[in-house]
């Protein structure tokens, strides 16, 4: 059942969200406790038979009840008090500890109490239970819920969990005691715990974005994809689809529909190594964008001003709705930019409502350098000559690895380049991460011991600049060579 709930098990979240549009919420993690416990309780239940003599013909309370009221409620409130701190350390930690769960839980225990008074007619064991209804119904949702909301769920808790059994506690408290465990156990847990927080609409949804759900580059390096840090919920609100492969999109789509509000992607990937965008992928994103109302976002912090003068999106004729900007606009030095349509933008702060700032925004230095940096790279033939000597490493490297290795793929666009070890074209993360990173480290090492220091990672890119001019890339060719044959041989 948690894994269903938390870890996307068997689909049923994606079929849940698909025809109600909302998922399976379990805060608590308690579908386990009582799904299963009522089930496990069953038996005990039949086993240990009717509550005799409870209850006179009348339907009066008996005088002397066979179990101990003073007993009854001492282990009605420790359950309370376990409850309680089962619900709230549910956070896992005590710097996450919420409030808002604390507060509903009493919230709930407040309105099982009142109804159970109410409803139970004076019977203490039904009293005395009432907030502990409460509490079970509302432990799923306790960190979504309004308190008021939290109040009304403790006080239906104990409708459900005390009218189906009422009418039976005076005829027959055997039936009655197990249709009691049955709804404990199942309805109550189902319907009150999660569907009634969307019914009645009183649960308060934080979305996060988080980008670091399936991390590359760095984190591919070491091992570890998913950066820790990222809560459960800001990964819920993102989805991750395979690069060139506009099926995996789709498939998305078909699933979660109006709730996509962009996509963001590497036009052509460095964060896995260079992977090359294949014909149709981009135009297919920008084409699905456009059928679904999503925004396209490129994240060209890599390839703005690297791969063209406009950038990826320059080079392969597509138009996102916005675009982040890194490295080299800047120079060098720490600037950053983003921009796009004029009606998103007009939504950003003074002219919108979006705030946005930053320390180093429009810092003079910063700024300094990146015009001096666009007045280089604006100069005619610039980009000729950069894709002249880019065009000349890649062929360079493919003649000193040829016969020497098989299991070698070089993906370059532009400037950017990756030597994969691999014996299949690398095409998207799957691809990537089958690559032989213990064999690049040693050619990495090799490299370095012949003066050639490379990017230190079977996961990025390399560049190359304008100031590496053709005796610089003869050197280049001539030390990958000795690091390769001293490698190999």
């Amino acid at each position: 059942f948690e894994g269903i709930a938390w870890n996307q098990h068997f689909g049923f979240q994606a079929w849940l969200k698909a025809v109600t549009g909302d998922e399976f919420h379990d805060f608590a993690g308690s579908v386990v406790v009582h799904a299963v416990g009522g089930w496990i309780a069953l038996p005990a239940v039949l086993l240990l038979g009717a509550r005799s003599n409870r209850y006179r013909k009348d339907g009066a309370v008996s005088a002397h009840p066979p179990s101990s009221i003073p007993f009854l409620a001492l282990g009605a409130w420790i359950l309370v008090v376990g409850w309680f701190g089962f619900n709230v350390m549910s956070a896992q930690t005590i710097d996450k500890i919420s409030g808002l769960v604390a507060v509903n839980s009493l919230m709930a225990m407040v309105g099982g109490t009142l109804a159970a008074l109410v409803l139970g007619r004076n019977d203490p064991g039904f009293v005395h239970n009432g907030p502990l209804a409460g509490l079970v119904a509302v432990c799923a949702g306790s960190d979504l819920m309004h308190p008021l909301g939290a109040l009304a769920v403790g006080g239906i808790a104990v409708i459900v969990w005390l009218a189906p059994a009422e009418p039976e506690l005076h005829k027959d408290a055997g039936r009655g005691g197990l249709r009691r465990v049955l709804v404990d156990g199942a309805l109550l847990r189902l319907n009150l715990g999660v569907f009634v927080l969307h019914a009645v609409q009183l649960a308060m949804w934080v979305a996060i974005p988080a980008f670091l759900v399936q991390a590359g580059s760095g984190a591919m390096t070491f091992g570890n994809p998913s950066s820790p840090g990222v809560t459960r919920g800001a990964a819920q609100d993102t989805l991750i689809a395979d690069f060139n492969n506009l099926d995996s999109v789709n498939t998305l789509f078909a699933q979660h529909g109006a709730d996509i509000a962009a996509i963001i992607v590497e036009p052509v990937v460095g964060n896995m190594g260079v992977l090359v965008p294949e014909s149709g992928f981009l135009q297919g994103l920008r084409a699905l964008c456009d059928g679904k109302k999503t925004l396209l976002i490129f994240d060209e912090v890599m390839t703005g001003f690297r791969v063209s003068l406009q950038g990826a999106q320059g080079l392969y004729g597509i138009k996102p709705d916005l675009t982040t900007l890194g490295k080299i606009v800047g120079g060098g030095m720490p600037l950053a930019a983003y921009g796009g349509r004029a009606d998103i933008m007009d939504m950003l702060s003074p002219e919108g409502p979006v705030y946005q700032a930053g320390t180093l925004s429009g810092n003079p230095l910063a700024v300094a350098a990146g015009l001096a940096t666009l007045k280089e790279v604006s100069a005619p033939g610039f980009y000729q000559k950069l894709e002249v000597l880019s065009a000349r490493w890649e062929s360079d490297l493919r003649k000193v690895f040829q016969g020497m290795s098989d299991a070698v793929q070089i993906n370059r666009v532009g400037s950017m380049l990756t030597v994969f070890f691999n014996q299949n074209p690398v095409r998207d993360y799957t691809s990537a991460a089958a690559c032989d990173t213990a064999t690049f480290g040693k050619f990495f090492q090799a490299s370095l011991r012949e003066g050639l220091y490379l990017a230190p990672s079977q996961f990025e890119a390399g560049f190359l600049s304008i100031a590496h001019d053709e005796k610089v890339l003869m050197r280049v060719t001539e030390k990958t060579e000795m690091a390769i044959r001293k490698f190999f041989h």
